[in-house]
């Protein structure tokens, strides 16, 4: 990897996080405002350390029994929990 290359995958890394990571918690906070804002951030934190936790395991696991190609299909993995945005309830993405 050249120093041009690793500055190029970090700034990609980085934009594409913050591009999910603004609307998911607008929305977020968007739901608090309805309800229990409390509740609500005590589930955020908790949802996201299991996911966390869950995505980790699930990583090592495929590392582990795939170790040629792991990166490939953890690459994989991350794109398929990356669509589970689409399965949000519509009143969660403000439409609703």
């Amino acid at each position: 990897a050249t120093p041009i290359g690793v500055l190029v995958a970090d700034t990609a890394y980085k934009f594409s996080r913050r591009m999910l990571t603004v609307p998911y918690l607008s929305m977020t906070y968007a739901f608090a405002r309805q309800y229990s804002v409390t509740k609500t951030a005590i589930f955020l934190e908790m949802t996201i350390s299991i996911a966390k936790i869950a995505t980790a395991c699930a990583a090592i696991a495929i590392l582990f029994w795939f170790p040629e190609k792991g990166f490939a299909y953890v690459f994989l993995l991350a794109g398929a929990l990356s669509l589970l945005y689409g399965f949000l309830p519509k009143a969660a993405l403000g439409k609703g």
